[in-house]
């Protein structure tokens, strides 16, 4: 993830999804939907405290998600 978007991942996350919404089949569609999780990891390690596991867990599959998308992209190709 970029420097200034680490500064706000919020932000982040609202410009890669509109990108998305804007272009659900670009090629760099996996990508981003790997910078989105990136950035909600980094929100959550901002807060105070212990993060939620189930959020943890629900960040990691669809980390997993986006991996095994990109995996079956590349197969098509």
């Amino acid at each position: 993830m970029k420097l200034e978007n680490r500064r706000n991942p919020v932000a982040a996350i609202y410009h890669y999804r509109r990108f998305l919404e804007l272009s659900p089949e670009s090629k760099e569609a996996a990508t981003v939907e790997q910078l989105i999780v990136t950035a909600e990891r980094e929100i959550i390690r901002k807060l105070p405290g212990e993060p939620y596991v189930e959020h943890l867990e629900a960040l990691r599959l669809r980390e997993e998600n986006s991996r095994l998308k990109r995996e079956l992209a590349d197969m098509r190709v």
